[in-house]
């Protein structure tokens, strides 16, 4: 068992361990337990990136091949093995079901995260998501940066998420966050929302 390292009591409990360089985070919600990706995510992550109807407004709206969600998973795996925070979570009910996943990760441009998340069919339209967005960008976020943990050399001052327009589902999510839309342009042949929040906003930070 790894030692705990100050637990963080908000909206969302987060608590990290750290052995080394090698990080893992657990963030639990009022109805969900997130933890750091393992090697051993696989076949859940392969399930459910080979589900047509999840993946038809994600992304690309390909569906994965193994081989790719295995590159998936071991990118998320080095990054907490290098203490790199910024970097995928598996998402379980409290009754240990594998619903989803969610990343707060690396964007374009350095002290810019970007948000993404994707949840089995039958857990859609229950409150999940806005649960786990919360938990990313009002809890688990300004944590990184009462921490210290840089993205890519830099502080994190924004969050950014897309959702295709009519994910109507996805854009409710971000919009009850408090994101705005910076910009609409199409994107993999579809016109999408681009969303924005400034951590030095006081809702970013619970305030």
């Amino acid at each position: 068992m790894l030692p705990e390292v100050n637990s963080y009591q908000g909206h969302a409990c987060c608590t990290f361990e750290l052995n080394g360089a090698d990080l893992s985070v657990k963030i639990e919600t009022k109805h969900l337990r997130l933890r750091s990706v393992k090697p051993n995510d696989l076949e859940r992550y392969a399930k459910l990136l080979r589900d047509s109807k999840v993946m038809e407004k994600y992304g690309t709206g390909n569906l994965q091949k193994k081989a790719d969600v295995r590159k998936r998973i071991d990118s998320y795996v080095k990054r907490w093995s290098e203490n790199d925070p910024y970097s995928g979570f598996a998402v379980f009910d409290k009754r240990n079901r594998f619903i989803g996943h969610v990343v707060l990760g690396h964007g374009d441009v350095s002290g810019v995260s970007e948000l993404a998340y994707l949840f089995h069919r039958r857990f859609w339209h229950k409150g999940f998501g806005s649960e786990i967005a919360s938990a990313m960008v009002k809890d688990y976020a300004p944590e990184l940066i009462k921490r210290n943990y840089m993205l890519d050399h830099k502080r994190l001052t924004k969050i950014t998420a897309t959702s295709r327009q009519d994910n109507l589902w996805s854009c409710r999510i971000l919009e009850k966050l408090g994101m705005t839309v910076e910009k609409q342009e199409e994107k993999f042949g579809h016109l999408r929302n681009f969303y924005t929040i400034r951590m030095e906003d006081p809702i970013a930070a619970g305030g």
